[in-house]
């Protein structure tokens, strides 16, 4: 198979409820995620749903990062891709897991290529036994500045966030 990239979706479970909601933290995670993993950051947006949840992406040169969350189940959807073969978006995927305090994750990896006839992607786990770092413990946060903008609600008014 001719691989352009690797694709991994993850479902993060138990993760710290108010970090779900924090799109400051969730920015800085992010990045420092795509950063770890071999990823060139470009550039970022963020919003925060009323009263809970947030969603973002992180725009690499590589690709991309996302992140879709639900503080009232302690979960986050997260997608990572990483166009060619420096960047390894599983490590990314641990990253924010273990940032996020997770104690499960979830994992689908999809080479993308040109290669319809490849082998179906199958689901993978990892339980997370450690202690829980607050983001901000993080040993490798940087103070520079950050692209793009909190964005809170619509510009009429806030939005809403429907499960």
């Amino acid at each position: 198979m001719i691989v352009a990239g690797r694709q991994v979706l993850a479902e993060l479970l138990g993760c710290d409820a108010e970090l779900l909601s924090d799109v400051p933290a969730l920015r800085r995670l992010l990045e420092e995620a795509a950063r770890t993993a071999g990823g060139t950051v470009l550039g970022s947006q963020f919003h925060r749903f009323n009263p809970i949840g947030a969603s973002g992406i992180v725009l690499l040169a590589e690709s991309h990062l996302s992140i879709h969350t639900w503080p009232e189940w302690q979960y986050a959807a997260v997608d990572v891709f990483g166009c060619g073969v420096r960047m390894d978006p599983e490590a990314a995927v641990r990253r924010i897991g273990m940032d996020l305090g997770a104690d499960e994750i979830r994992w689908l990896t999809v080479d993308r290529g040109r290669d319809p006839d490849a082998a179906a992607p199958c689901w993978q786990r990892q339980p997370i036994r450690r202690e829980r770092l607050s983001c901000s413990e993080s040993p490798d946060a940087t103070s520079e500045g950050k692209e793009g903008s909190e964005q809170v609600g619509r510009e009429a008014g806030s939005a809403e966030r429907s499960p």
